[in-house]
């Protein structure tokens, strides 16, 4: 089976949940044997990047394509048509995964005029893809999206939930598992005195970054030792500034920005326990699982959420971590986690729970051998 893997996000000029689920899926489908590819949209930066890599020793070891175009907000679809107009005829694929919906009427228009066998196709959804409010354009080419004979492939029963509510057949939506990329190895958290939280994530109200601030101007009578670090970049950058200041927490809580893979490495090593009280917002803004929460509990972290949207698929009480019901609700926060720093050894357990969810079903190869399992078993049906 020869399948391609067709993303608006990369890993290499990305460091969102969609890129890393389509790095997971793409490196997951080789290591099991499968002929796969991704495409994925180029121009200026995007395009050296993934150009450069592919010239390196760390190249990935299956083909990434870098499809040509200047403004791919304004123009992507035109984008789309011309470069898989090209490609699709040349690589023949069996299977395409689109990571979002948006280059789904490029790709049927390209299939139509092609003069190829035409292959299955699947569609991801995230969470705000589906829930999120989007001009009225759009959101007609949304609809047609959720009524084209695909198939859906989420993460949790709550997205499935939501695409059935919008229309989808509940028989063309699976749910696949979540994954991260690999590590080397298990890290080995050091035995110390749990004092630092993290957050990995783009600073946007949805996250929760405020929430935890907050908290932690709770938490410092108790826990005089507590910090906070958060680690990623966007939107909400200002206001979160003005809540640390409010808060009197400039020598608490490090806005680290984005991270270099290995700088990251190390902010990961540094915290105790990975806390993301995630939230819906106006307009539909919503959490659809959580990757990062899977990516904490690889390396040994206990997690904290909110329960919103699909975050009690990927925090589940009791086993690699605790939720709260209210993720807006700081005091709640503070009491959870002022429990759980409390007891080293409950964060120690539930930090073992995250790593055993990942060894045994977290891995890339377990996403591949799920989505393979799929469509060999419709019979060629989408």
């Amino acid at each position: 089976m020869r399948i391609v893997l067709l993303s608006q996000d990369w890993v290499d000029c990305s460091a969102g949940g969609i890129a890393t689920l389509t790095a997971a899926l793409a490196t997951g489908l080789h290591e099991v044997g499968v002929d796969v590819e991704v495409w994925t949209r180029g121009g200026g930066r995007r395009g050296r990047a993934i150009r450069e890599l592919a010239q390196s020793d760390s190249a990935h070891p299956f083909v990434v394509r870098a499809l040509p175009g200047r403004n791919w907000r304004k123009r992507g679809q035109g984008h789309w048509r011309r470069a898989l107009s090209l490609l699709l005829p040349k690589v023949q694929p069996d299977l395409v995964i689109l990571t979002t919906w948006e280059p789904l009427d490029a790709l049927g228009e390209s299939l139509a005029s092609a003069q190829v066998a035409a292959p299955k196709v699947a569609v991801m959804a995230h969470g705000r893809d589906v829930t999120g409010e989007i001009d009225a354009v759009r959101s007609r080419r949304r609809e047609q999206a959720w009524n084209t004979d695909v198939r859906w492939l989420v993460l949790s029963h709550w997205l499935a939930g939501e695409l059935a509510r919008r229309g989808v057949a509940p028989d063309r939506i699976s749910q696949i598992p979540a994954a991260v990329l690999d590590l080397p190895e298990q890290p080995v958290r050091r035995n110390r005195p749990p004092t630092t939280l993290m957050t990995v994530g783009r600073l946007i109200p949805r996250k929760g970054q405020d929430v935890v601030i907050e908290a932690v101007s709770l938490l410092k009578r108790k826990h005089p030792n507590v910090r906070y670090l958060v680690v990623g970049d966007g939107p909400d950058r200002e206001r979160l500034q003005k809540v640390i200041a409010r808060c009197g927490l400039e020598d608490r809580v490090e806005l680290l920005g984005w991270l270099p893979p290995n700088q990251l490495e190390q902010a990961w090593d540094q915290a105790d326990l990975f806390v993301m009280p995630a939230r819906e917002e106006l307009g539909g803004d919503t959490e659809g699982y959580g990757l990062v929460y899977l990516e904490a509990g690889a390396r040994g972290l206990a997690v904290v959420g909110g329960r919103s949207g699909g975050v009690e698929a990927a925090v589940r009480p009791g086993d690699n971590g605790e939720l709260i019901d209210d993720p807006r609700a700081a005091d709640e926060l503070a009491k959870v986690v002022a429990s759980l720093l409390s007891d080293p050894q409950r964060i120690k357990e539930l930090g073992a729970g995250g790593r055993r969810a990942f060894e045994e079903g977290g891995r890339p190869r377990h996403l591949a051998r799920r989505v393979c399992e799929l469509f060999e078993a419709t019979g060629g049906a989408p």
